[in-house]
């Protein structure tokens, strides 16, 4: 949409002038910076307060919060003396007197400690809510995903994230997720900073991030900033739980499902911490005992975090493992495999007013499918660098980054995608992104920024990006946000679109001639508090997407395939309401989501003659609903989580005939009617029965001593037993169900 790009081009110009009319118009006075962190962790808190008061005039106040970097900076402060009050819901405040000068810039960073105090009942303001989001960025905590009904001890973010209205998942095998219309491979997920391929586990209900690891992750499924760049559906980024610097604890957990632990503590105290977790899968030998048929289905996940970390300054080393295998399609005779290998670091520090962050890392992704007689292999391997600079200017915050990223592919598909039988590709880029944050006046927040990307195989790109923040009626009257921006993608994960089941990918480069895949993205949101308890907040959005790689589609059902590129549009609107008040939580959402590809008939091959085919890809869900509670009873926490989704496309068949081969032998036609043969309709025309489940669960927790405590948790997915249609072969006729009724029992024991 042209009209999209000169608005962002007008508006970056526009926006970034008055970023340096305001750097320049700051007055002189004095300013007070630093980071807040967690004294047991030393993780960043994202919302803590600094107010300072003047001691010769009470009356004046300053302030400011803490962003998600835990940085906080106040300006404009008069000469004078000041305390200064350090305070975050939960902790205990911390008080200094500090006197500045004229013009003095000054650094003061602080740990502070979890309130073990009794503090009764509160009203508490929500810092992180499924219904609220910053210029389209959803803060999640550790908190919010345990809400979320799971079938082990605890919660998993993935369950978190598959309750969103935006959010797709086809079915509870695969591990793959369709954000805002965009593709598994079109989704950017970080862990620390590093990149993780294909996270999910292939029983869609787990992935390497419960909440007993997690801190926070910011989830951008649309219109997110230039921090973030190389995908253009989706962000995001999770921010593992450092380990205790001072404590030793663990916990463990058990169910038909899978038995994980997690170690934690010192390894120098008040300095180097470490924390390690592990799971491994059991559905696989389970199943057998209680279910109609077995669940061919294994995963495992290794994961360990060493964190060095001081008021000023964090550093810290990640290695995470993933392997995933079995079958998705239980009537086929293939099996696909996948694993994730990720090594980084990732370290921040606060050094003159400047606050500097440095990444590195190296991930690799393996996977397979594999028949009887072949086996179809592809590789992908990222070595990242980046490194970024953020610095307050009075009230405007501006960020600076540059990186340097190597991939590289291998693959081995000979007779199953044509152009692609068995090759290698390196793809060398660097770049650098710019953005800032500028408050125009109480009520206004721009967010103008640009990525700048240089190939080795593809010409210079420049992604300009905007996102605003208004608030029409002051803090806690409602909040308007919008974004647009451009999005490129320098490689692609390739999935046979032609089977519904299909979760091998394939990573290359566009096909064609130094083509990228581009989405432009333009959302627009309101969301508002009623009260202290209720959220509610919806938004619609638009893009459209260019040189998106496809399958070919032919009338005639063939094993091998071409790639071609399409275009296409997707729209929608997510909406969500919440509900947060003591013992009782509640959450209601709805997704709508269009999505549309076009392509010209040579596209696909024999047809029937249309210059233009339309059609809705096999994750086109257009109606959504998600209803999730959560209600302590007494020593008790009852949840349960309802979901309906419409039925997705599939290409339907029009019919068999039977064909005689006479380029192989000459056919005896009074004796022999030929091969049987199943001719298709165009793609993806019809629709799958709707999608709904009801899950459920109880849970009581035994504290034992101090802070030790033993969970048993009960429950069961689909309760009501619903048939509902994962997979439908067109060639054998034959129907796949999601699971069926399960039930299960859960203990989890946790040492602290």
């Amino acid at each position: 949409m042209k009209k999209i790009s000169r608005l962002l081009s007008l508006c970056w110009a526009t926006i970034f002038l008055t970023g340096i009319l305001t750097f320049q118009a700051t007055a002189q006075q004095a300013t007070l910076n630093g980071i807040i962190t967690d004294f047991k962790t030393g993780e960043t808190l994202e919302g803590a307060n600094v107010r300072l008061i003047n001691l010769d005039n009470p009356d004046q106040l300053l302030g400011a919060a803490a962003d998600r970097d835990g940085i906080y900076s106040v300006n404009r402060i008069d000469p004078g003396s000041y305390r200064v009050i350090f305070s975050f819901l939960g902790y205990v405040t911390q008080e200094d007197t500090l006197t500045f000068a004229a013009n003095e810039s000054r650094s003061m960073s602080v740990e502070l400690s979890v309130n073990d105090v009794d503090l009764g009942e509160l009203t508490v303001v929500q810092r992180t809510s499924a219904a609220r989001s910053e210029m389209g960025r959803q803060r999640i905590s550790s908190v919010d995903v345990s809400r979320i009904s799971s079938p082990v001890a605890g919660g998993d973010l993935v369950n978190y994230l598959q309750v969103m209205p935006g959010v797709v998942s086809l079915g509870n095998r695969g591990g793959q997720l369709f954000i805002r219309g965009g593709t598994p491979a079109e989704n950017m997920v970080l862990v620390d900073g590093s990149l993780v391929y294909k996270p999910f586990h292939i029983l869609s209900f787990f992935s390497p991030f419960p909440d007993n690891l997690v801190s926070s992750a910011d989830f951008y499924p649309g219109g997110f900033n230039s921090e973030f760049s190389g995908r253009i559906s989706s962000v995001l980024d999770v921010s593992m739980r450092n380990g205790d610097r001072f404590e030793f604890g663990g916990s463990g957990s058990v169910s038909p499902f899978l038995a994980d632990v997690m170690f934690e503590g010192p390894i120098k105290e008040d300095q180097l911490s470490i924390i390690v977790s592990a799971k491994q899968s059991f559905i696989d030998e389970t199943s057998s005992w209680y279910l109609s048929e077995q669940q061919p289905l294994k995963f495992q996940s290794q994961y360990i975090k060493l964190s060095n970390s001081n008021p000023e300054s964090s550093c810290s080393g990640t290695f995470m493992r993933t392997k995933d295998e079995g079958k998705i399609n239980t009537q086929k005779d293939e099996t696909v495999e996948w694993s994730n290998f990720v090594i980084g670091m990732n370290c921040q520090a606060l050094n003159d007013q400047n606050f500097f962050r440095f990444n590195s890392h190296i991930s690799n992704l393996s996977n397979a499918s594999i028949f009887e007689d072949r086996t179809y292999e592809s590789a992908i391997t990222q070595f990242r660098t980046d490194l970024s600079l953020s610095k307050y200017y009075g009230k405007v915050r501006a960020d600076y980054g540059v990186l340097f990223r190597i991939e590289w592919m291998n693959y081995d598909l000979i007779g199953r995608v044509n152009g692609l039988a068995d090759n290698e590709f390196d793809l060398l880029s660097t770049g650098g992104n710019v953005q800032f944050s500028i408050p125009l006046g109480d009520k206004i927040t721009i967010e103008p920024g640009a990525v700048l990307s240089l190939y080795n195989n593809y010409p210079a790109s420049i992604e300009p990006r905007v996102r605003l923040s208004y608030l029409p009626f002051g803090e806690g009257g409602g909040e308007i946000n919008a974004a647009a921006g451009i999005y490129r993608q320098a490689v692609f994960g390739f999935t046979d679109s032609r089977d519904a089941t299909g979760v091998f990918v394939t990573w290359n480069s566009i096909p064609g001639d130094s083509k990228q895949s581009e989405a432009r993205h333009a959302l627009l949101g309101w969301q508002q508090g009623i009260g202290n308890y209720f959220n509610y907040s919806i938004e619609v959005y638009y893009k459209d997407l260019y040189d998106i790689p496809v399958s070919t589609w032919s009338p005639i059902a063939r094993f091998s395939t071409n790639l071609r590129l399409t275009n296409g549009t997707v729209y929608g609107t997510d909406a969500r309401i919440e509900y947060n008040r003591g013992n009782f939580y509640g959450l209601l959402s709805y997704g709508y989501t269009n999505t549309t590809y076009t392509a010209a008939q040579d596209n696909f091959g024999v047809w029937f003659g249309e210059p233009v085919v339309e059609y809705n890809p096999s994750h086109d869900r257009r109606h959504q609903v998600n209803a999730v509670t959560s209600y302590e009873l007494g020593k008790f926490t009852l949840g349960a989580r309802w979901q309906f989704g419409s039925g997705a496309p599939f290409t339907r068949p029009l019919g068999f005939d039977e064909i005689l081969w006479f380029d192989r032998r000459f056919p005896d036609v009074t004796f022999r009617t030929g091969d049987q043969r199943i001719l298709i309709d165009k793609p993806f025309r019809g629709r799958l029965p709707n999608y709904h489940s009801l899950d459920v669960s109880i849970e009581r927790v035994f504290n034992l001593s101090d802070n030790n405590k033993f969970s048993t948790k009960l429950g069961a997915i689909n309760i009501y037993d619903r048939k509902n249609m994962f997979y439908y072969d067109v060639f054998t006729q034959e129907r796949i169900n999601q699971l069926p009724l399960t039930a299960y029992l859960s203990l989890r024991l946790d040492l602290n």
